[in-house]
């Protein structure tokens, strides 16, 4: 019999499309916030004396604006076209074009996730995606973000995950959600009921439970060998902007080959104060 093939690619590159879907998104480019909280007289209530003279105080309310800027992010697939004439001989052709489109669009949403959690340190220059703010490359603590570090280097502990995810303010009960990766969540799972005894692990909805979440989302971009542990964020904190989608194939018949790209002209911003949080090695 002559030979057949399946043309479907096996691959690891997974999908992170469950923590693409905790992003908002938006039509706007710009956004305001404010960093006074409740201890600021400039914008709490006033009790009214019957006897003041003076007029009432105007609330005086200090806001930063924010922008989100964007750029093309793409994927390019090309094949070459006897490949594709055996393709369709074999009646693959629906099936590899199924691949080809799905692989496309789930590998930009991953680059943009990994640019999202850890920043994008893979592309070369004039390629990274550098238009998304990235939550894990922080320094330091800001309104956005929370900045945390085990208490004893090299050794974090749910303790150490708590206080992170305590740190990430939930005004609006809105879903929050750790990401980490399955090592480090086999690291703070691990117990032993007495010396000697057999090592036991915790299961994910206990760990959520116990570090304060109320989802775990395995994603070994976080890792814990490159010094980052766990992030937290909520649910629709971060915005995203899409101002453009493209895709097509096109034929180069001066190289014999069918190209297939897509592309999204795309950026984003943490929206919500203290919405975000890392547990990390310090730098």
């Amino acid at each position: 019999f002559e030979k057949s093939g399946d043309y479907t690619i096996v691959e690891n590159w997974g999908d992170l499309n469950p923590i693409f879907r905790l992003f908002k998104r938006v039509d706007f480019s710009k956004f305001f916030y404010s960093e006074q909280d409740m201890k600021d007289a400039n914008i709490l209530a006033k009790q009214w004396a019957k006897t003041a003279q003076a007029d009432k105080k105007v609330q005086e309310i200090t806001a930063t604006a924010k922008e989100i800027s964007t750029a093309y992010v793409y994927k390019r697939q090309k094949f070459a076209n006897e490949d594709i004439d055996d393709i369709e001989k074999d009646g693959q052709a629906v099936n590899f074009l199924r691949f080809i489109n799905e692989e496309l669009d789930r590998m930009i949403v991953n680059t943009i996730v990994m640019a999202v959690l850890i920043g994008d340190g893979v592309n070369g220059d004039g390629e990274k995606l550098t238009k998304f703010e990235t939550v894990g490359n922080k320094s330091a603590s800001d309104a956005f973000t929370y900045i945390g570090h085990p208490a004893s280097a090299g050794n974090p502990t749910i303790k150490d995950a708590r206080l992170v995810s305590d740190k990430v303010k939930n005004p609006e009960m809105k879903k929050k959600v750790a990401v980490m990766s399955s090592e480090f969540l086999t690291a703070i799972s691990e117990f032993i009921y007495a010396a000697g005894g057999t090592t036991m692990y915790r299961t994910r909805a206990e760990i959520a439970e116990q570090i304060g979440v109320d989802e775990i989302i395995i994603c070994d971009l976080v890792d814990p060998d490159d010094g980052m542990y766990m992030g937290v964020l909520l649910d629709q904190s971060y915005w995203y902007l899409e101002k453009k989608a493209v895709a097509v194939s096109y034929p180069k018949w001066e190289e014999n080959v069918v190209n297939f790209l897509k592309e999204r002209n795309v950026g984003g911003a943490i929206h919500d104060l203290h919405s975000t949080g890392v547990l990390k090695e310090e730098d």
